[in-house]
């Protein structure tokens, strides 16, 4: 069951997350979002000791080089192809995502490929895997420039969504859609979790940790890029608490913002 809604409509976890605390609530979602925090921060300690295990040479190779350095290359192998395999899973829940995501934006600009639909989703999603591809056949020092402009990318998004909150809807269309500007009536209104049958199943607390887990993993994203750090050991994991420690006050703000503005 837990495989099952992790793969729910191939659909990432991040788009889901108004959704999840619709469903769940503020109290629950905080919760679910603790428990999601706590598991990354058991993997972050882990990856750490492992990190700090001796000193590393400089070189790349990511999770897998780390791994079998530390514990041996058996156990860096079946880490290494575990970790092939999601990334495979993640970067193909994230493209359809993406082309859901452009449709709706053509959609509201009366803009379309072929159908708005199906068939407009196929080609957008043929066309990122193609880049993506050749932006790994390249190199990974093209992949990590690619992460500079994306990040910049996140930023403007995040930026966007707290100009959007603090500034309340400005149409008709907008407030037809429930969207109402931050209020704290709606926020209470909202604080305790209202599970509903939704397409097809009758969900709980379980089945929201469940389609939310995936969107706090990737906490092994700077061990890809080891090898440019100077001083592995120390730089890995420190970072990785840093992460760790200023990535919770932002989702719990994202969460609880997004029931307060939404009827």
């Amino acid at each position: 069951m837990f495989a099952e809604h992790m793969g729910r409509d191939a659909v990432p976890p991040q788009f889901r997350i108004a959704w999840v605390v619709g469903q769940a609530g503020i109290a629950l979602s905080c919760l679910i979002v603790f428990i999601a925090g706590a598991v990354c921060v058991i993997t972050t300690l882990s990856l750490s000791a492992i990190c700090s295990n001796g000193e590393l040479p400089l070189q790349g190779g990511g999770v897998y080089f780390l791994v079998s350095r530390s514990l041996g290359a058996e156990l860096g192998a079946s880490v290494g192809i575990i970790f092939a395999f999601a990334n495979a899973v993640a970067a193909s829940m994230n493209t359809i995502g993406f082309c859901d995501s452009l449709n709706e934006l053509l959609k509201s600009c009366s803009v379309k490929i072929i159908d708005n639909g199906p068939n407009d989703t196929r080609i957008v999603g043929a066309v990122a895997l193609f880049v993506m591809c050749v932006i790994c056949a390249i190199g990974m020092d093209w992949e990590t420039k690619t992460q500079n402009l994306l990040i910049v990318v996140i930023v403007t998004a995040i930026t966007n969504f707290i100009l959007g909150v603090a500034i309340g809807p400005r149409s008709d269309e907008a407030r037809s859609r429930g969207f109402v500007g931050l209020r704290v009536k709606q926020g209470k209104e909202n604080w305790n979790p209202d599970f509903r049958f939704s397409e097809g199943k009758d969900h709980n607390i379980f089945t929201m940790f469940a389609i939310y887990f995936p969107a706090v993993t990737g906490v092994q994203a700077g061990a890809n890029i080891c090898g440019d750090l100077k001083g592995i050991s120390a730089a890995l994991y420190m970072a990785w608490l840093e992460v760790m420690s200023h990535d919770m006050p932002p989702i719990l703000f994202v969460r609880g913002n997004s029931t307060m503005v939404i009827e």
